[in-house]
């Protein structure tokens, strides 16, 4: 499980794991903040996981310092190749002007395991993508 925690200052990605989804054990944080000046330099947070048709793993996460989205990918689940940002948030006059945070991957049986949508719950239309993290609409 990928799970956001705060230190008192900054937010990042963290993992734990579970045999029997009762107890879980704490593996530490697995996506950290970025360096200065990047999306995500101030907070990594709302992970949402997927697989993707290589055997990896595709995370799209909040990445606070911009209020958009960015993705990585894992072959481990613990490990994270950064991809960037792969959906900003809205222009002046958009629904979700203010961010773009809380993905959800939904896959999408008809075109592959990393296909799915990300949007912000009550804010924004779903932007959909048959091909994984880089042709979002």
């Amino acid at each position: 499980m990928w799970y956001a925690g705060r230190d008192g200052h900054h937010r990042r990605i963290h993992l734990a794991t579970s045999t029997d989804g009762v107890t879980w054990q704490r593996h530490g944080v697995v996506v950290d903040t970025g360096v200065s000046g990047a999306p995500d330099a101030y907070a990594a947070d709302c992970p949402a996981v997927t697989p993707t048709a290589d055997g990896g793993l595709l995370m799209v996460y909040g990445a606070c310092t911009a209020r958009c989205l960015a993705a990585a990918h894992s072959t481990d689940g613990r490990t994270w190749r950064p991809l960037g940002t792969i959906l900003h948030r809205g222009g002046a006059d958009a629904p979700d002007a203010r961010y773009a945070f809380y993905p959800a991957l939904v896959p999408d049986r008809g075109t592959g395991p990393a296909a799915g949508c990300c949007w912000t719950p009550g804010i924004s239309s779903p932007a959909c993508s048959p091909s994984g993290p880089v042709r979002w609409r």
